[in-house]
C-alpha cells in the first residue's frame, strides 16, 4: 500500500493515564508527540505484582437467554428490536464497494444500521482473515439499513482494538444476546494480547502483558450508534500497569476524514484534540450515501498521524490494580453520507451540548457550517447534505456560525448567519450560487482516418471563475490537482456537464498519441456552452499497446476511485491496458469496461500488489479467483509471517503462471524492497547495518524503474564511490535505474516498468505507462499471455509523453530474445528515433551502454553519431533536443543512427526527457526503452563480470 502502513512508526506515543477506578471518567487527550514512548506504555513491568492467583470465569454482563429456534438475519425490524447472530446465508451479508464479510461472521443490526465484526479466523482456513486484523473479532463492514433488494453500501475497511499496542487473539467470537425481548444485542469478543504480526516494530518493542481482553459490541433498538466496550484483566489476577489505549481505524480512502477540531484539514495539526473523527463519502458518486463517526464515550482522543484516512484514535492510558479489571468506552455512528448525520448521534450519546439548525436549502444540496463570519476555506464544523425535498439538519455545539450551501456545478451560495444554544432549534434556508451547462462535443480521428466518439479529459483552468475551497472535502470542482478548476472525464460523443459560470482555458486531451485542442470559453450562469473538439492520433506507434500495471481503486484501502471510474479515466488518458493491481486484494475491470461499452479502447487483467509492511510491495497478475476459496488471495494473511522468497515461491505457484514484478523498490523502507535490505546498486546485494550480506531474493520478472533515473552524469564510473555511500545513507535516493543497470549487467534480464500507482481522481492514471510489442493494436484482441509474454522478453518501452523506438539494421530489436550482432565493421547501428506530440516538450536524450552514458560525436553532414563511453562530466553524452536536433520533422523530435562499438558483449538502453505534462498529464516527460543486447564474439550473450 502507498502509504497506510507507514503508520507503523508513528503509532508510538502516549496519552494521560486512567485506572480500574476511573476508567469510565472523561479525561482530555493531550497532543500527541511522534516520539517514542516510555517504557511503561510498551508493557515494562513497572507496577507489576506477582501472580495472585487464577483469573476468575468471566460474568458477562450483556448476556440474555437465546431465541427459541433460528432467527434470520436479513429480517426487516421495527424500532423496538436488535438483532444479532452467526451469518449462514449470503443474502445476510451488507454489500458495498468494500464489503468483506463471509458467511461465518457475525452481523448486528436493527432498523437503522448493520454491522458484521469477522468471525474467530486462523491461517490457512476459510474464510480467512479479511483486511490487517488476522485474528477475527473486529468490525469489518458498516452501513445503513436498506430497503430488502436495495444494493449495499459498505464503504468501512476495518477497526479493531489495541492495548498495549497489542491486539486479541479473538479465541471466542460469539453471540452475547441475540437481543430478544427487546434488549440490546451484543456480540462478545475474548481473547489474551498478542502481537499484530504486520508491524515488527510495534511488536519488537511491545511486551507480552498477559491481559485478557474482552470487546462488546452493543447495539440497542432504534439506535443508529453502537457501543464498543474493551475491558482488561491480568490473566494471574495481577496488577496490569499503565498501558496506552487505542483504536486501529481503518475508514479507507473512499471516505474522507473530518473532525470536529480541523474540519476536512489534517486531522494531525489540530489545535485541540477532536472529539468525533468521521469518514464521509464522495458527495459526487451518488451511489455511496453513508459515512461513519467513532467517539470516546468522553472526553477526547489523539490522532497522532492520518494515511489513507486510516489512523489509531488514541485514549487515555489505562491500568489496573490488583485483581481488577478495567475498561474503556467508545461510540460508533453510521450515517447517510454527511457529517451531521452521524456528529448528532454522538453528540446525543455523549451528552455533549449541542442546537440543531433546520430548513430547507436546495435540493441535494450539501449546507456547511462554518464559525460566524464566513471567511473562504476556513475550517468547516459541520455539514449536512439535504433531502430531495430540500431539507436538511445540523447539530452544533452552541454558538454563532455561517451556513453556506454548496452543490457540485455550481457557485457557492451566499453565507446565512444562525445562533445556536443548547437545547435549541433554530431555522436557515442556505441556498446554492448559480449554474452553467457546458455543452461537449468530442470526437478523435483515427488512424484509418475515420472521425469516431473516443473517450477524452477536459482540463478546465479558471481565468474569471470562482476559485476551489480544497476545505469543502472532496467535491469535484473544489479539491481538483495540477491548478485546475474542473477535470472532467467523457465517453466521448455529445454530454452536458454543470460547471461554475465563469471564464475558462479548456484543454481537451486524450493522452499523448493524441493531439490536444485549447481554447477559451465562457459559462454564463444559466445558459449553455458547447466546447467543440477533434482529436487527431499523431504518433505511430504500430502493433504496441500502451499498458499500467500499477492501478489502485476502492479495492485498497488507499484509493477511493471506482472501477468504473478508474476505467473512464483509463481510456480518456488514451491507455489501452491495465492490471488492476489493489492493495492486498484481487479486483476486475472487466465489468466495468463491459457496462461503459469501452471494450474497444480498452483491456485489462486482475492482479493484487501484496503489501508487505516492512519489506516491500509486490504485483502479480494475471490472478484468478478460485470460486472454492474466494479469499485465499487477499488480506494481509496471504503474506503475514513469511519472507520475500517465501512469497515470491508462492506467487510463481499460483494459477495462470502470475508474472511478479518489483514496486517503487526505493520507496522508504516499509514499502520499497530495495530500500529495505540496503541494496548496494554495484553488488547487487544488500546488507545489514553491521554489513552482513542480505540476497535480493529470487522469482520476481520485472521492476518498476518509473520516473527514477537521476541525472546522467551520476552513471560515470567516477561516482560510483558516491553512489554505494548513497545506498548506505539515504537508500530511498538511489536511482532505480542504477539498480536495474546493476541487475542487467550481471545477466539477469528484468524488465523495466513504469507505472502510474494512481489512487486519486486525475490523480496520473498511465503517467507513465508501458507500450508493449505485442503485434496487435486493438485492446480487445490482446491476450494476458501477449502482455506478460512481452514483459518477460523486455519487449517494452516506457513512455510519459515522450517516445523512443530502437532499430538495428531497420528491424525492431529490444529484449533477451532478441540478440543482434555487430556488422562487418565491428560497430552495431542503433536507429534511434523519439516521438511527441505537438503539446510535450522534449528536451535531452541519452544512451547508456552497460549502464555508462556514452558520449556522441556528430558524422559531419549526416543523422548519424559515433559513440564511445564517456569517462567525464565534460564529455558530450547529452543531446540537448531542439529545432536542430537531427531528423527533426513534425512529431519526430530526433531520428538519428548511434554507431555503437562494444569490445564485449553489451546492452544498450535510450533515455529521452522533457518538460512538465501538466495539466494533460501528471510528472514531467521521459521516455526509455528496456536493452537492446549486442552478442560481439557469437557464442551467446553473457553478462560483463565486473562493473565497467
Amino acid at each position: 500500500m502507498r502509504r497506510l502502513l507507514g503508520l507503523a512508526p508513528l503509532l508510538v506515543a502516549c496519552n494521560s493515564s486512567s485506572t480500574a477506578a476511573d476508567a469510565g471518567a472523561a479525561r482530555d487527550v493531550p497532543e500527541v508527540g511522534l516520539d517514542l514512548p516510555a517504557a511503561s506504555d510498551l508493557g515494562d513491568d513497572l507496577g507489576a505484582k506477582p501472580d495472585v492467583g487464577a483469573l476468575p470465569p468471566y460474568v458477562d454482563p450483556y448476556a440474555c437467554p437465546a431465541a427459541t429456534g433460528p432467527r434470520a438475519l436479513d429480517d426487516s425490524l421495527d424500532a423496538s428490536e436488535a438483532r444479532a447472530g452467526v451469518i449462514t446465508h449470503e443474502r445476510e451479508l451488507l454489500g458495498g464497494e468494500a464489503a468483506a464479510g463471509r458467511v461465518g461472521h457475525l452481523r448486528i443490526y436493527n432498523n437503522k444500521v448493520r454491522v458484521i465484526v469477522q468471525g474467530r479466523v486462523r491461517p490457512g482456513v476459510a474464510p480467512r482473515a479479511a483486511g490487517y486484523n488476522l485474528y477475527g473479532g473486529n468490525i469489518i463492514d458498516m452501513d445503513v439499513a436498506r430497503p430488502r433488494g436495495e444494493a449495499g453500501g459498505d464503504l468501512f475497511r476495518e477497526m479493531f482494538p489495541m492495548f498495549g499496542y497489542r491486539i486479541s487473539d479473538a479465541d471466542e467470537v460469539s453471540v452475547a444476546c441475540d437481543g430478544s425481548n427487546g434488549r440490546p444485542a451484543a456480540i462478545r469478543v475474548v481473547g489474551r494480547d498478542v502481537p499484530t504480526r504486520l508491524i515488527s516494530l510495534i511488536d519488537n518493542l511491545a511486551r507480552d502483558r498477559d491481559v485478557r481482553i474482552v470487546t462488546h459490541y452493543i447495539l440497542r433498538p432504534d439506535s443508529s450508534v453502537l457501543e464498543v466496550r474493551t475491558e482488561v484483566q491480568s490473566n494471574s489476577n495481577a496488577a496490569v500497569p499503565t498501558s496506552a489505549t487505542g483504536e486501529f481505524y481503518g475508514a479507507g480512502s473512499a471516505l474522507t476524514l473530518f473532525t470536529d477540531a480541523t474540519g476536512f484539514g489534517d486531522a494531525t495539526r489540530a489545535m485541540a484534540p477532536p472529539r468525533y473523527l468521521v469518514g464521509v463519502s464522495d458527495p459526487g458518486e451518488n451511489h455511496r450515501r453513508v459515512s461513519y463517526g467513532i467517539s470516546p464515550a468522553s472526553g477526547t482522543m489523539s490522532v497522532p498521524v492520518v494515511d489513507a484516512s486510516g489512523t489509531v484514535a488514541l485514549y487515555p492510558t489505562l491500568s489496573a490494580r490488583r485483581g481488577e479489571p478495567a475498561s474503556f468506552s467508545r461510540y460508533i455512528a453510521i450515517g447517510t453520507g454527511d457529517v451531521s448525520s452521524v456528529v448528532e448521534p454522538l453528540m446525543n450519546a455523549r451528552r455533549d451540548p449541542h442546537g440543531v439548525v433546520s430548513g430547507v436549502s436546495s435540493p441535494g444540496a450539501l449546507v456547511y457550517a462554518y464559525s460566524d463570519p464566513y471567511v473562504a476555506g476556513a475550517a468547516v464544523r459541520s455539514v449536512a447534505r439535504s433531502a430531495a425535498d430540500g431539507a436538511y439538519r445540523l447539530a452544533l455545539a452552541p454558538g454563532r456560525y455561517a451556513l453556506v450551501a454548496v452543490d457540485e456545478g455550481r457557485n457557492r451560495g451566499a453565507p446565512v448567519s444562525v445562533t445556536v444554544t443548547d437545547g435549541g432549534m433554530v431555522t436557515a434556508a442556505p441556498t446554492v450560487g448559480q449554474s452553467a451547462t457546458l455543452v461537449l462535443d468530442l470526437h478523435a480521428v483515427e488512424r484509418d482516418g475515420m472521425t469516431v466518439r473516443a473517450p477524452m479529459k477536459v482540463s478546465l483552468r479558471g481565468v474569471a471563475a470562482e476559485a476551489p475551497d480544497p476545505g469543502l472535502g472532496d467535491l469535484e470542482g473544489e479539491r481538483e490537482s495540477h491548478g485546475l478548476h474542473r477535470a472532467i472525464y467523457s465517453l466521448g460523443g455529445t454530454e452536458r456537464v454543470a460547471v461554475k459560470p465563469g471564464r475558462y482555458r479548456a484543454i481537451v486531451s486524450r493522452g499523448e498519441e493524441y493531439d490536444s485542442v485549447e481554447s477559451e470559453v465562457t459559462l454564463t450562469a444559466g445558459e449553455d456552452a458547447t466546447l467543440m473538439a477533434t482529436l487527431r492520433r499523431v504518433l505511430d506507434t504500430p502493433g504496441q499497446v500502451s499498458g499500467d500495471f500499477h492501478q489502485h481503486t476502492v479495492g485498497s484501502i488507499d484509493s477511493g476511485r471506482s472501477l468504473c471510474n478508474r476505467v473512464l479515466e483509463n481510456t480518456a488518458e488514451g491507455l489501452e491496458y491495465a492490471a488492476t493491481t489493489d492493495h492486498d486484494n484481487v479486483t476486475d475491470f472487466g465489468p466495468c469496461t463491459r457496462e461503459l461499452n469501452l471494450g474497444r479502447w480498452f483491456g485489462s487483467m486482475m492482479g493484487n500488489e501484496i503489501s508487505v509492511v516492512g519489506t516491500g510491495h509486490f504485483n502479480a497478475y494475471p490472478l484468478t479467483i478460485n470460486p472454492a476459496d474466494p479469499t485465499a488471495l487477499i488480506g494481509a494473511q496471504y503474506w503475514a509471517d513469511q519472507t520475500a522468497q517465501q512469497i515470491f515461491t508462492r506467487v510463481r505457484g499460483e494459477a495462470g503462471n502470475p508474472l511478479l514484478h518489483l514496486s517503487h523498490p526505493r520507496s522508504n523502507n516499509l514499502k520499497g524492497y530495495f530500500s529495505t535490505i540496503g541494496l548496494n546498486p554495484l553488488t547487487g546485494a544488500g546488507s545489514t547495518p553491521a554489513g552482513a550480506v542480505i540476497p535480493v531474493a529470487t522469482g520476481w520478472e520485472a521492476l518498476e524503474v518509473n520516473t527514477e533515473v537521476g541525472e546522467p552524469r551520476d552513471y560515470l564510473a567516477s561516482n560510483d564511490a558516491a553512489l554505494r555511500a548513497l545506498a548506505m545513507r539515504n537508500a530511498p535516493a538511489v536511482p532505480t535505474m542504477q539498480d536495474w543497470f546493476g541487475f542487467l549487467r550481471r545477466g539477469e534480464h528484468p524488465c523495466a516498468l513504469g507505472n502510474s500507482d494512481t489512487h486519486e481522481r486525475n490523480g496520473g492514471s498511465g503517467w507513465p505507462h508501458n507500450l508493449l510489442r505485442v503485434n496487435e493494436d486493438a485492446p480487445e484482441r490482446v491476450t494476458q499471455a501477449m502482455v506478460t509474454d512481452a514483459i518477460r522478453a523486455q519487449r517494452v518501452v516506457v513512455a510519459a509523453g515522450l517516445v523512443l523506438q530502437v532499430r538495428v539494421n531497420g528491424e525492431a530489436r529490444m529484449g533477451w530474445r532478441e540478440v543482434v550482432r555487430p556488422g562487418g565493421d565491428g560497430t552495431v547501428p542503433l536507429e534511434i528515433t523519439l516521438q511527441a506530440p505537438p503539446w510535450v516538450t522534449a528536451r535531452d536524450l541519452v544512451v547508456f551502454e552497460n549502464g555508462r552514458p556514452l558520449a556522441l560525436t556528430r558524422v559531419s553532414g549526416q543523422d548519424a553519431f559515433t559513440a564511445a563511453v564517456a569517462t567525464a562530466a565534460t564529455e558530450t553524452f547529452l543531446q540537448e533536443l531542439g529545432d536542430a536536433s537531427p531528423g527533426r520533422s513534425g512529431v519526430v523530435r530526433w531520428r538519428a543512427t548511434v554507431r555503437a562499438r562494444p569490445s564485449r558483449d553489451s546492452f544498450y538502453v535510450v533515455l529521452a526527457r522533457g518538460g512538465s505534462l501538466a495539466p494533460i498529464g501528471s510528472g514531467s516527460a521521459i521516455g526509455y526503452t528496456n536493452p537492446v543486447y549486442v552478442d560481439v564474439d557469437g557464442n551467446g550473450w553473457q553478462p560483463t563480470p565486473v562493473m565497467p
